[in-house]
């Protein structure tokens, strides 16, 4: 589609006369303003004038013929559709332009009668060379484009003497291009959404495998520490198990202070049993004959001191030789017997506990 559109003139861009000398005398062309005087000499030569003629000039070489020419500024408009990237939807272009004669001597040599001819030719080729490299949904830069083109050109001379001063260019899309466009648009969010939602996905993905192999690094960490863990214990039991019986006690008061009393009355009981079981074994022996009172004193002499010794360490708070924990405080001494009590009553383990030191020196005379 081409429209071009020019406001039609007042007067003719190009005005011939053809004086007489006495005209040119009389009525001298005077150029300025928005005119030029554009004269044909006798040998048919074009020349322009910025003054009037002499004298002297009308004389010798009067002009054949005096051409006023309009060299004010005209508007110009076009409309025009230009191809873009694809050829099935185009650009609608409204362009609008100023123009002048540039070039008067050229104008008239070519007789022009009005631009319209010259410029629609020039700017439909120049913009359609622009409008090829951009799609439909690049129009503003198309137009940015055309419009610094233009203004690089500065005025720009065109054939037959037009003189092109300016040149906007305004670029639009009829429906069946914006509709074109409005589904470019829907089909690129679309593909943005589907590239938006698959980067969310890789990303959740590789979050996930970061997570895994975190939890999977813990749970060996984890592992490992129950190991040394278990490790420690088995060595602290094993040196708890060679320690023997008060090692495994001091083991669980260890874990358990709150049974320190529990165990405390354990050693006292056990102590007691021990030396009930004495008592009787030798109280068995004397029955049987099998020791004297001599012996039993030897034996009684030699427990004494172990029994002092063990005692002595409880008074003052120190461990037994044994390993084993402080006794308690000794139960208080019973009144000693003497030989002559022991020799009227049976004897039995108290009674041989109770036999007073000089008991069997006579046993020893016999």
């Amino acid at each position: 589609m081409n429209q071009p559109h020019q406001n039609p003139a007042a007067q003719p861009l190009i005005t011939k006369l053809e004086p007489s000398r006495s005209d040119l005398f009389r009525d001298r062309p005077m150029p300025g303003g928005e005119r030029a005087t554009v004269y044909l000499d006798r040998r048919g030569q074009l020349y322009q004038s910025d003054r009037p003629l002499t004298a002297g000039e009308i004389t010798i070489n009067r002009p054949r013929s005096v051409y006023l020419v309009d060299t004010s500024v005209h508007p110009y408009t076009l409309a025009l559709d230009l191809p873009a990237q694809e050829d099935a939807f185009p650009f609608h272009a409204e362009v609008t332009a100023r123009w002048r004669i540039g070039d008067p001597c050229e104008a008239v040599k070519t007789r022009l009668a009005e631009a319209g001819h010259v410029l629609a030719p020039y700017l439909r080729q120049t913009l359609r060379e622009i409008s090829n490299s951009y799609a439909i949904e690049e129009r503003p830069a198309a137009e940015r484009a055309m419009l610094r083109y233009f203004s690089d050109q500065g005025p720009l001379m065109l054939p037959q003497g037009v003189l092109l001063v300016h040149c906007s260019v305004s670029l639009s899309l009829d429906g069946p291009a914006l509709e074109e466009l409005q589904n470019r648009k829907r089909h690129e969010w679309s593909a943005q959404q589907y590239v938006r939602q698959s980067t969310s996905i890789q990303q959740n993905a590789e979050l996930t495998r970061a997570q895994e192999t975190n939890r999977q690094a813990l749970e060996r960490a984890e592992a490992d520490h129950q190991l040394r863990l278990t490790q420690r214990r088995m060595d602290f039991y094993h040196r708890a198990l060679e320690g023997g019986q008060e090692s495994l006690v001091a083991l669980q008061l260890a874990s358990s202070p709150a049974e320190v009393n529990n165990v405390l009355a354990l050693f006292m009981q056990r102590d007691r049993l021990d030396f009930e079981t004495a008592k009787e074994l030798l109280s068995s022996l004397l029955d049987n004959g099998l020791v004297t009172h001599g012996d039993v004193q030897s034996i009684m002499s030699q427990a004494s001191s172990v029994i002092a010794n063990q005692l002595s360490r409880a008074s003052l708070g120190l461990p037994a030789p044994s390993g084993g924990l402080p006794i308690a405080a000794p139960p208080p001494a019973r009144p000693r017997m003497t030989a002559e009590q022991i020799s009227s009553v049976p004897i039995t383990a108290e009674i041989l506990l109770d036999l007073p030191p000089d008991y069997g020196d006579d046993d020893d005379d016999d």
